[in-house]
């Protein structure tokens, strides 16, 4: 296994420049519909690519982070209940935020309409959504 002594991700790709950016960030934001009890595959791709910005002491146990100071946000949704991969989804963001030491917060949309646009003729879940995104904006 080849390690860098720096934060990044050996692959050279598109996915590599924003990884390099993510740490730099006060939130990072990851919105992804729930397929098959996971992630869509452009959100595993990222959470994957993420054990880059990861240093594991093998003797110590210790975990050092480029996220250190990030908090994390989850926006799900999913066509079934919360039991249905959301949660499962949710556990996952959830473990990677406690493993950076950042915050955590989650919106989770379970029997999401499958219609386009059908989730912004939703008042409640429209609500929601604007007062996720106010809480995260007022985070110091």
């Amino acid at each position: 296994m080849l390690r860098l002594p720096e934060y990044r991700c050996v692959l050279k790709d598109e996915a590599s420049d924003l990884l390099a950016r993510i740490p730099s960030a006060d939130v990072l934001v990851v919105a992804t519909p729930v397929y098959f009890f996971g992630p869509s595959a452009q959100a595993k791709v990222l959470l994957d690519r993420a054990y880059s910005l990861f240093k594991f002491n093998q003797a110590t146990g210790a975990v050092d982070t480029a996220f250190k100071g990030t908090s994390f946000a989850l926006i799900a949704s999913g066509g079934g209940d919360l039991g249905d991969g959301l949660k499962i989804v949710e556990e996952t963001f959830r473990k990677l935020a406690s493993l950076a030491g950042g915050g955590f917060s989650s919106l989770l949309v379970p029997n999401a309409p499958h219609e386009a646009g059908g989730p912004g003729r939703d008042p409640g879940l429209m609500k929601r959504a604007v007062d996720f995104g106010r809480a995260l904006a007022s985070r110091p």
